[in-house]
């Protein structure tokens, strides 16, 4: 097993096909026993002992990409931890109708669109949701206008999209997230 620290709530663990044997592990993995979660905070114990990561002191995200060798990486993010009582709200979106709000940007990289994300994250933003292209690349849809939403994504290496585009997403990509996913995506970042 090896494990990076990627940030204080970020972690990738990278694990053989003998550590999956040895945790009694398949990927992919069944989240939804408690067999399945219980093996899989074990293996999140071992991986973050000695360091500032816990994750037992929240919430945890987890990614687990199978690896052509047998093994599978993890990527774990730790969300922000509440105190009792403390009131977790998420804003509720309404989309509007009009087309004419809604503009779909393209992104060569996850990396561009999430450090764009995080810039534009804040409470109370209209909706938008984000794509993975099949052959790679990545999509974010807007439903608010912004005059220098154009200006900005270009910053980020992105680009506005034309009408086409909406076809293209339906049939060559696949969704992420939606709702917030300037948001959800900006906390990743």
């Amino acid at each position: 097993m090896e494990t990076i620290k990627i940030s204080e709530r970020k972690l990738k663990i990278m694990l053989t096909a003998e550590d999956l044997s040895g945790y009694e592990l398949s990927v992919p993995v069944d989240v939804a026993s408690e067999y399945g979660r219980a093996r899989l905070r074990r293996v999140l114990r071992d991986a973050c002992t000695g360091g500032s990561f816990d994750p037992d002191a929240g919430r945890v995200f987890v990614q687990i990409y199978e690896s052509a060798s047998g093994g599978c990486e993890l990527f774990v993010t730790q969300y922000e931890k509440f105190s009792p009582g403390e009131a977790v709200m998420t804003p509720r979106v309404t989309l509007p109708k009009t087309r004419t709000e809604r503009g779909i940007y393209a992104f060569p990289d996850l990396d561009s669109l999430l450090a764009l994300c995080e810039r534009l994250s804040r409470p109370g933003r209209a909706g938008s949701a984000a794509y993975a292209g099949r052959d790679g690349g990545y999509y974010l849809i807007t439903y608010e206008s912004e005059p220098k939403l154009d200006a900005i994504v270009g910053e980020y290496g992105g680009e506005r999209c034309g009408r086409a585009a909406d076809a293209y997403l339906s049939e060559h990509c696949d969704l992420i997230c939606k709702g917030d996913a300037v948001g959800i995506l900006g906390a990743l970042f």
